[in-house]
């Protein structure tokens, strides 16, 4: 059967997402995880084999269950309770009176004692307010405080969806559990040897997920098996389990070949598995949280695939361990300049990236390249030997002066000519198209090659000559529109370098406090359309040709503030601006340097958007827009692509919870971290009979608090005020409690 078209994926499906992996040493319990799942509060839980997991952000804790038996499912009912599966036992968590969350069995409100000997409860659904624990060849169902038991021999795997059970029966197909009974389904027998490990939507009708024998389709009146992209890569794997994410996309765990992500057409978005940043390829449960991230409960630890950042890397798993200081896109090609070669490879393959040849191809020699550009259909390569040009064909040494090469400036009016920025000053570099001289052939092949290599003359750039009269280190250069060329000095301000008619030689101009420059040093020159500006350490200035004289700039620090130094600052298609700053981090002597955008507005504003780009404090070194909706930001090792079209809540409020108050005096707990409602159902909030009265005498206090979000767990800063003892709120802090 063949798929109808469907909508595009948001999931990025270029780079690799940012996984966070925890180990055993990390939550200090067993190796397996077979379950997850989130509470109201945003706390994580995960079915451990010695029990429950929970994870606050800041802490883990082992809730262990009855039998002390692993915690093989986990689900959660419409009211927040939390149910637990395992081995001959299940129950829920519930706090006790001091907010201690604890496992509640269940066991001894079955009737029967023969009832009570059943395996593991491998899955649990909650279907119209009632509960039901699956095992194989019995189903406990949980209504109304009572335990229903319903046998069935052949009973094999469960799942609901809709509120609809649907049972897999050995040896006999599908059914469908209604009332108690389990009732035959049109073509229930076409799975009859199949072994179910999910049942999703799919285009209202029902998505069969199979072990071994791919995906199935069921309309209400028979099963068809579904022709998927994905076909060849299962055929031979095992799936586990999956679940659909919320944008309606899929995702499959595998026995032993990590996570496959596809869009809704089952074209693959993303294989992820131990050589893309996994700690483990076999993979248990598959659980998307309330940030749309995805936790793997694997057979070595847990790991959270952060696939709703609009960020992904480009590191050693396609052989970039290296800085990337350049980057370009030219004719689908990406050409990326490093600290340890130029590399390319086409832009095209990263798209879907399934299971290909993920590594680039060098170009040249490995030495350390400061920026890559074009020129008449032309690569330009500069790096610590010289310059090199390239093709996709073929690449080669320009003859120049032995020395560093930086920056390429494109020479306004004429596309033949390009300014250099080098270690000891400026050269011109040229584009000719030289004449060519017919050869002697030895025979008619030799002839035939030579016109089959030659038959297009597209010329080639050479060295013209250095250009007199500045000698300094060229590395951070600006153009405008006179062609006169900007440069930060080290000690005098900023220089104006101005060509003569030959552009053999320049006239130098210094500007310095004279001129605008509130500092000698430290400043860097930026260029936005064909303004040219200079980053200070006391914010940026503009130059005005008319003053011939630098101004404070007064839109840009306005909204970025005039204390801070920009460092990069370049326009991309749609005007807006991609800027690196360096701040001091909550007025403490700690300097960072941030990316951010300015996003332009229809009013001609510019909105200021940062938040993105926080796990990339102090590691951007290059940022190049690739279209109106990918930038390429050059990082320490390799590069993050970034993508606006996925989108992200990044200001969703997460909760500030209270996890302990305990006495220092005697080192006892007055409150271990989870309220409940009048269900007994862990809650936000506390309830006025919970309050607790502290005698004076023990008035040493410790108070302990989290914050449930799992983006960036390690940069969590806390403030606290304590009614009746502070007056104002504390500064942010890193430590996670306070002692009154």
């Amino acid at each position: 059967m063949q798929l109808p078209f469907l909508v595009n994926s948001q999931v990025k499906n270029k780079g690799i997402p940012y996984i966070i992996n925890y180990s055993r040493d990390d939550y200090k319990a067993a190796t397996q995880n077979w379950s997850a799942v989130q509470d109201q509060r945003g706390v994580m839980y995960f079915g451990n084999t010695r029990g429950v997991l929970e994870f606050d952000g800041q802490n883990w804790s082992l809730i262990p269950v009855k039998n002390n038996s692993l915690a093989r499912s986990l689900s959660v009912d419409q009211s927040g309770r939390i149910y637990v599966g395992a081995r001959k036992e299940f129950g829920f968590l519930e706090p006790d009176s001091i907010g201690h969350l604890k496992y509640v069995s269940l066991i001894d409100r079955i009737e029967k004692e023969e009832d009570k000997n059943f395996k593991d409860i491998g899955r649990i659904l909650v279907s119209d307010n009632k509960i039901f624990f699956v095992s194989q060849g019995v189903i406990f169902k949980y209504a109304d405080n009572k335990i229903e038991v319903i046998k069935n021999k052949a009973i094999r795997q469960a799942y609901e969806i809709n509120n609809r059970v649907f049972i897999k029966e050995h040896k006999k197909g599908i059914t469908e559990l209604i009332n108690g009974e389990f009732k035959v389904i049109p073509g229930g027998s076409f799975l009859k040897n199949s072994s179910i490990r999910a049942v999703l939507p799919y285009n209202n009708n029902y998505l069969f997920v199979t072990l071994e024998d791919g995906l199935f389709l069921f309309n209400d009146k028979k099963f068809e098996k579904l022709d998927v992209p994905i076909d060849g890569f299962l055929k031979g794997k095992k799936i586990i389990t999956s679940i659909q994410l919320k944008n309606g996309e899929y995702v499959f765990g595998m026995f032993s070949n990590g996570l496959l992500i596809t869009d809704k057409q089952f074209n693959p978005i993303q294989h992820l598995n131990t050589k893309k940043g996994l700690q483990n390829n076999q993979v248990f449960s598959v659980f998307q949280d309330n940030r749309s991230n995805i936790w793997l409960g694997l057979a070595n630890g847990i790991s959270e695939v952060l696939t709703s950042l609009p960020v992904s890397l480009f590191n050693e798993n396609y052989g970039l361990s290296v800085k990337v200081n350049s980057s370009i896109i030219y004719n689908d090609q990406l050409y990326i300049g490093t600290s340890s070669g130029a590399f390319s490879k086409k832009w095209k393959d990263f798209e879907n990236n399934f299971d290909k040849n993920n590594q680039f191809q060098m170009i040249g020699d490995p030495v350390q390249v400061f920026n890559i550009d074009t020129g008449n259909n032309k690569i330009l390569i500069a790096h610590t030997l010289g310059i090199r040009t390239a093709t996709l064909k073929k690449h080669r040494n320009l003859k120049l002066e032995k020395t560093t090469y930086f920056r390429f400036l494109s020479v306004n009016g004429n596309s033949n000519l390009s300014i250099v920025g080098t270690k000891k000053g400026l050269s011109l570099l040229e584009f000719k198209i030289e004449k060519r001289v017919l050869p002697r052939f030895k025979n008619f092949k030799e002839y035939k090659e030579w016109i089959k290599d030659n038959k297009k003359n597209e010329g080639e750039w050479v060295f013209k000559h250095k250009i007199k009269g500045f000698n300094e280190s060229c590395r951070h250069i600006q153009i405008d529109e006179n062609n006169d060329i900007w440069y930060p000095g080290k000690t005098k301000g900023i220089a104006r370098l101005s060509l003569n008619d030959d552009m053999d030689s320049v006239s130098v101009k210094w500007y310095a406090e004279e001129k605008g420059i509130p500092n000698l040093s430290g400043n860097q020159v930026l260029k936005i359309g064909n303004k040219i500006l200079a980053g200070t350490e006391n914010g940026l200035y503009i130059y005005i040709p008319e003053l011939d004289k630098f101004k404070k700039e007064e839109i840009f620090n306005g909204i970025l503030g005039s204390d801070v130094k920009i460092d990069l600052f370049i326009e991309d298609q749609l005007g807006n601006i991609w800027f690196k700053q360096k701040r001091k981090l909550n007025n403490s002597d700690t300097e960072v340097y941030e990316l951010g955008e300015l996003i332009r507005q229809d009013d001609g504003s510019y909105y200021l958007n940062k938040t993105p780009f926080y796990k990339l404090r102090n590691k951007v070194h290059s940022v190049s827009p690739v279209n109106d909706n990918e930038i390429i930001i050059g990082a320490e090792k390799g590069f993050v692509h970034y993508d606006t079209r996925i989108q992200k809540d990044h200001y969703r409020p997460y909760y500030a919870l209270l996890r302990e108050v305990r006495f220092v005096t005697n080192d006892s707990i007055i409150f271990d971290g989870t309220n409940m409602d009048s269900l007994g159902i862990a809650s936000l909030f506390q309830k006025e009979n919970q309050i607790k009265q502290v005698p004076f005498i023990l008035n040493d206090i410790r108070f302990s608090f989290a914050a449930p979000y799992f983006d960036e767990p390690e940069k969590i800063r806390f403030k606290f005020l304590l009614e009746g003892n502070d007056n104002s709120w504390s500064d942010w802090k890193e430590e996670n409690y306070k002692e009154y």
